[in-house]
């Protein structure tokens, strides 16, 4: 899985003005990643970048001048009881990310920009602990598009 998720991480980083998230998601069952892509032209591109690497487990979409990308793999979170909330919450202070997080009701709470949060997931995969945790990334809808923050809920 992390081999994978580094190339689709790398992919995503190196074209990250042709696209905004809508939903990442690492869960019991699936990596699930929702991209609105900026233009018929990057839609075209992303959708051949990823499909070199996952095939078949993209789809896109194309209604109304929305170009929509969604990425399902398969994917398991095993529970570490040596890595918990508190300590990633505390790791992540350490290393200075210059993320604004809160634990709140067990569940780390991250708001950043792009780069911070692929930031914040290479880091946990290259640290093995992005299949210990349940990640939800959504853009911040409140906030205008053009400021791009995102909200990460770990659990």
């Amino acid at each position: 899985q992390a081999f994978l998720l580094d190339d689709i991480i790398d992919i995503m980083n190196k074209n990250k003005t042709n696209f905004t998230i809508k939903s990442i998601q690492f869960n019991q069952r699936a990596f699930t990643a929702n991209l609105k892509c900026s233009s018929e032209y990057s839609f075209y591109n992303l959708l051949d970048y990823f499909s070199k690497i996952i095939q078949y487990n993209i789809k896109g979409y194309h209604v109304k001048n929305n170009y929509v990308l969604d990425i399902d793999l398969p994917w398991v979170v095993v529970r570490n009881n040596n890595f918990n909330i508190d300590l990633l919450n505390k790791e992540l202070s350490d290393l200075g990310l210059n993320l604004k997080q809160e634990i709140y009701n067990n569940k780390l709470i991250i708001v950043s920009n792009f780069d911070n949060i692929i930031s914040l997931i290479k880091l946990m995969s290259d640290l093995d602990l992005i299949n210990n945790f349940f990640i939800d990334i959504k853009q911040v809808q409140s906030l205008p598009n053009s400021i791009g923050l995102y909200q990460v809920i770990i659990e």
